[in-house]
């Protein structure tokens, strides 16, 4: 039996909600997802960076444009991390994109 604390109070699971959840928890060494503001990634360009950042995502088809432009809050789980983390080490290089997409130490 594995009991949860929630603001609802204390949960207790068994059988075969215990095995659901013991399921549905990250694997050793799996990186838990975490979400990351966009102004966090700006605020981590350097002016160059940023000047490159901006040419290139101008280039990019109108969908990933509406998707950046609209975006506050990047879901590392999201299908749109990992684009942008492609379009990033595209621009850029793998290390940076990698530094600039890392967990914020407050959304971590």
């Amino acid at each position: 039996m594995i009991i949860i604390n929630t603001p609802d109070g204390d949960v207790e699971l068994s059988g075969e909600d215990e095995v659901a959840f013991l399921a549905s928890l990250p694997g050793e060494g799996e990186p838990l997802p975490y979400s990351l503001y966009k102004t966090t990634l700006w605020l981590r360009l350097t002016d160059a960076e940023a000047e490159t950042v901006m040419a290139a995502k101008n280039a990019q088809p109108a969908k990933f444009r509406g998707l950046w432009d609209d975006a506050l809050i990047i879901d590392s789980g999201s299908a749109f991390f990992e684009t942008l983390k492609a379009f990033l080490t595209g621009a850029l290089t793998a290390k940076r994109a990698a530094e600039l997409l890392k967990p914020d130490a407050i959304t971590a």
